[in-house]
């Protein structure tokens, strides 16, 4: 038991040394791109008003675990699927803001009025092409949102692309 508990001890004491050492790499860990993704994602879920159950949807789970609308070396899905977890797991209510969605989603507060019965009706679709078909309009909308308030040059703009 003693032999446990030091196992225990030893283990705890390397995550948290590990952890202290990723923190301080996570400075550097997120490139300019990554975080101008995130942040595009973060505030267009707000601003269109995206349920829980809209972000779950786009999180799809295979049976395996990983993301179904998700390549996991992608530079772009990595911060995506990050500000959706963000987003997901905001406060159910910011005082203020209004309440979007069903009676299942009555706890989801956000900016924005939800989505298009258009999108939602994509998003939904048995077929994954149309789901990845809504994901793109909304990621190209937020991204093209964020650009252009951040009025970045054209320069700046190409660099990012690339």
């Amino acid at each position: 038991m003693a032999n446990i508990k030091y196992h225990l001890a030893l283990f705890f004491t390397l995550i948290t040394f590990a952890m202290g050492a990723s923190s301080a790499a996570a400075k550097n860990e997120f490139s300019e791109p990554h975080r101008f993704i995130f942040y595009a994602v973060l505030e267009g879920c707000y601003q269109d008003g995206l349920t829980t159950k809209d972000v779950s949807q786009i999180l799809l789970r295979e049976k395996n675990g990983r993301y179904e609308h998700c390549i996991y070396p992608c530079p772009v899905c990595i911060p995506t699927v990050q500000a959706l977890e963000a987003y997901r797991s905001r406060p159910r209510f910011l005082y203020g803001l209004k309440v979007v969605g069903g009676e299942e989603d009555k706890a989801d507060s956000t900016f924005g009025s939800g989505l298009t019965p258009e999108l939602t009706k994509q998003l939904y679709s048995e077929k994954p092409e149309d789901r990845l078909e809504a994901i793109n309009t909304l990621m190209q909308d937020w991204i093209s949102k964020r650009m252009a308030m951040l009025r970045l040059s054209e320069a700046e703009q190409t660099q990012l692309k690339d």
